[in-house]
């Protein structure tokens, strides 16, 4: 996948290990609270040679295994209920400060 360099949580990146695909990603200021170079994603720099030496890491099954493991742990993380949970936090805590 391809951010711009200031993109926001670039949730492509995330949906990718979900799927449990050895993701590929460059690094963006978005990708930077998930991303792991080299343990749940590969993060080159976004310039053609990087890329394509990052590809040709994918030939290897050990590499492609080890991003999809953790990729998909990472994305465990980042789940629905997570989300939900965290939300709700939020309200919990707008609601005490309101009330107290």
């Amino acid at each position: 996948t391809l951010p711009y360099a200031t993109e926001g949580f670039y949730l492509p990146g995330l949906e990718a290990m979900a799927l449990g695909c050895a993701t590929i990603v460059p690094d963006c200021i978005g990708n930077r609270a998930y991303l792991a170079d080299g343990r749940n994603a590969l993060a080159p720099p976004l310039q053609l040679d990087a890329l394509l030496q990052a590809v040709q890491q994918l030939e290897n099954p050990a590499v492609v295994a080890r991003l999809v493991a953790h990729g998909r742990e990472t994305a465990a993380r980042f789940g629905l209920q997570r989300e939900r949970e965290a939300f709700h936090a939020v309200l919990d805590d707008i609601d005490y400060l309101w009330n107290a």
